[in-house]
Parts: C-alpha cells; structure tokens; sequence
C-alpha cells in the first residue's frame, strides 16, 4: 500500500512540475508575441515626424530654427500632396514669426487658415492633415475597458449570452451607465 501512495505522490509533483514548465512556456511565448506587436505597431512613428510642424508650442523654437528635416520627411511621406516645398516653407515661417498664433491648437489654427486658404494653400493643406491623424488610441482602448466590465459582470452574476444582451455607453458627463 504505501508503494502506490509514493507513486502517486510522485506523480503528482511531476504532474505539478509539468503544470510549472508549461506555464512558464506559454509565459514566455506571450511575452515574445506582445514584445513583436509592439515593434510592429510602432515601427513607422519615425515617419510622423512632420507632426512637429503643426505643433504650436513649438513655433518659437522654429521660427529661429526651422524643421527642414520634418518638411523633407512630410515630402518623402505625401509627394503629390506636398510638392512645393518652398511655398509650404515661406507660409510656415510667417506662421511661426507670428506671436498670436503660439497660443493656437492646431484645431484653431487650421479655423484661421480657412479663412485665407488662397493666402495660405500649402500650410492649410498640412493643418488638415495634422488634425485628421488620431494622436491616441483612447476610444479604443476605452472599448477594451467596457468589454473587460461586461465579461467581469457576466461572470459574476453567471449571466450567458443568450440570456440578454448587456450594452454599456457612455453618457455626456462621461460616466458609464448600463441597459438590459
């Protein structure tokens, strides 16, 4: 008797190292797997560079020294949008000189431009574009936090899906409410 107890035992401490080496495995795995998305999701921010040309708080610092290398990368990134160079250049310089235009989003920036679109062609063209491009993620990411909420619910209350539907949204204060 005590032999199948030892054997058991021991089968069970295997089993357990088993669990351990298989775990650590897949730890490793999925570590691997978030470290490759990361490069692969961030490997053309260098590409973005151009941004720095709508960035207001930086129009001082480019009114004394300009971006070249930012408008080149922009020329690199959308030739045919952006073929003259030098116009785009001149108009960002008035741009930058300007004071009353250091305290501007962009957003309120490219409002301006609009009225002198004719005047300012090529700078009205860039703020467009600096306004369309997300900067974050965060609808996204706030997506993942309501589904996290509703998994979480549905497992604490045992709650499947085809017993009802559990919607989330988001109300104008910014504070989340549920419906059946």
């Amino acid at each position: 008797m005590p032999s199948r107890l030892t054997s058991a035992t021991a089968g069970r401490r295997q089993s357990e190292g088993d669990i351990f080496r298989n775990c650590r495995i897949l730890y490793f795995e999925i570590l691997d797997n978030s470290l490759m998305q990361i490069s692969v999701r961030f490997q053309d921010c260098d590409k973005l560079q151009f941004l720095c040309l709508v960035d207001s708080s930086k129009f001082q610092d480019h009114a004394t020294n300009f971006p070249s290398e930012a408008l080149q990368q922009l020329h690199q990134c959308y030739p045919q949008i952006f073929a003259k160079l030098q116009r785009l250049k001149n108009e960002l310089c008035l741009l930058y000189a300007d004071e009353n235009y250091r305290d501007f989003t962009p957003e309120e920036i490219l409002h301006s431009l609009q009225e002198n679109q004719d005047v300012f062609e090529e700078s009205y063209k860039l703020f467009s574009l600096g306004v369309t491009i997300p900067s974050t993620s965060t609808s996204v990411e706030m997506s993942f936090c309501c589904l996290q909420r509703i998994k979480n619910s549905s497992k604490k209350h045992d709650i499947t899906e085809s017993t009802f539907v559990f919607v989330e949204h988001c109300n104008p204060k910014g504070t989340f409410s549920s419906t059946y």
